[in-house]
Formats: structure tokens, sequence, C-alpha cells
């Protein structure tokens, strides 16, 4: 895998982007949010079922990571599947 974050510090990295296609459109009434190694991810652009974020490494990291979505109090859901992630990685 692509060591990201030795790009980052050297200043090659000209963006990391995580899209997930999840499996039905959601509402700021679901209370959703999503952390990558522990990380809050913020900023989403939802577009229908996907969601995008601009990423930095860390949290992003050579190896495996850990994606996590998290309901608040009073969601209409409690779960949400994920058919597809996409991770954009452009270099200078």
């Amino acid at each position: 895998g692509d060591e990201v974050e030795k790009a980052q510090s050297a200043g090659l990295l000209k963006e990391l982007k995580l899209t997930l296609s999840l499996d039905r459109a959601l509402t700021a009434r679901d209370k959703i949010a999503f952390k990558l190694n522990d990380t809050a991810l913020s900023d989403p652009q939802w577009v229908e079922n996907d969601v995008t974020f601009q990423l930095t490494a860390p949290p992003l990291k050579k190896g495996a990571n850990r994606l996590a979505a998290d309901f608040g109090a009073g969601a209409l859901h409690s779960e949400i599947g994920v058919t597809r992630i996409q991770l954009w990685v452009r270099y200078h």
C-alpha cells in the first residue's frame, strides 16, 4: 500500500479522498458520524447515497485502517450498510 503518512509529511500528497456508498440515503435526522482510526471525519459531502470526506494522513495510514459509523441519540436508524469504499490518492 501507499505510504501516505510519509508522502504527506514530505509534501507530496495533493489529495486524499474517501467515498462511501451506502445502502440507503440518510438525512440529518439519522444523526450519523463517521470515524477513521478513532478520529472523527468532518465536513461530509453528500450526494444521494454517497458520502465523501477529504482526508489527511494520519488518520489514514499504511496498512489496516478502521472505519466506524456512529448513530447519535434519537437517530432514526441504528445501522447502515456500506456497499462500496473508494479511496482516491493523488500526488503532486
